[in-house]
């Protein structure tokens, strides 16, 4: 009894830790030589992945001991869960709703696209106006007049 005792700790530790391959085998041992073992029972319902093992491995527990209180009520939740009738696949977005919002979201983006294309090209335009206007004001604040036959290289010379 001693030695069952601690492979059920050594068991309950490897569940702990994750190594669940090992937990498994320390509960099928245990149970080999006491299958009335209710822990052990219990122990081996967490080391599967099978809703129906699971169950079946509680009530196994629950035979050998009405009272365990864990076997009990992990077996009530188990009851209540329905067993699922096909692979149970990744849930996948309905086309309808997905679709939908990336479209809402490219309208959005196109939308301030444009908004920003036409204030660029406002200011693009004012700052063309404006330093048409700041030419024409330069060469009117010119000493000499201009005429189409007459050349003047002030100009040429003071922007250089």
């Amino acid at each position: 009894m001693d030695s069952e005792r601690q492979k059920l700790e050594e068991a309950v530790t490897a569940l702990k830790t994750g190594n669940k391959t090992a937990a498994r085998q320390l509960f099928i041992e245990i149970l080999r030589n006491n299958p009335k073992q209710e822990d052990a029972w219990v122990g081996l319902s967490l080391c599967v992945n099978s809703l129906a093992k699971r169950k079946e491995y509680l009530s196994r527990a629950l035979r050998a001991n009405p009272a365990h209180v864990y076997a009990r009520s992990a077996l009530a939740r188990l009851e209540r869960i329905p067993a699922p009738q096909k692979a149970v696949a990744t849930p996948v977005p309905t086309p309808e709703k997905e679709p939908k919002v990336q479209r809402k979201w490219m309208e959005v983006y196109i939308g301030l696209g444009l908004v920003v294309l036409v204030l660029f090209g406002l200011m693009a335009g004012l700052g063309f106006v404006l330093n048409q206007q700041a030419e024409a004001a330069r060469i009117e604040s010119l000493p000499v007049e201009l005429t189409s036959n007459r050349y003047v290289f002030i100009d040429f010379y003071a922007d250089w």
